[in-house]
């Protein structure tokens, strides 16, 4: 047994057995499994965030794009039909 005096405590350490040792290793191993996977999925989650942000980016400028060609094209159409009136005024 060891013992240890830390902050005024005093600490009592004792051997493990093998069983203990390898109960103990067993429990390390989860504990570090689990946070890896929980740290994938957190990962794979803000990855798929990413994803949908880019499509929905990507949908928005098309609509955009196609907002302002259709803008274009009115604008055109009122260029040429104020044309045709100046022409039919005689102007």
């Amino acid at each position: 047994m060891y013992s240890l005096e830390k902050d005024g405590r005093i600490y009592i350490f004792s051997p493990l057995t093998p069983k203990q040792v390898y109960e103990d290793q067993i429990q390390l191993k989860k504990s570090y499994e689990e946070e890896h996977l929980d740290s994938a999925k957190v990962e794979e989650q803000a990855e798929q965030h990413g994803e949908n942000v880019r499509k929905s980016e990507n949908k928005m400028s098309h609509e955009f794009d196609k907002k302002r060609d259709k803008v274009s094209a009115l604008r055109k159409l009122k260029e040429g039909h104020n044309q045709k009136e100046k022409i039919s005024k005689g102007g």
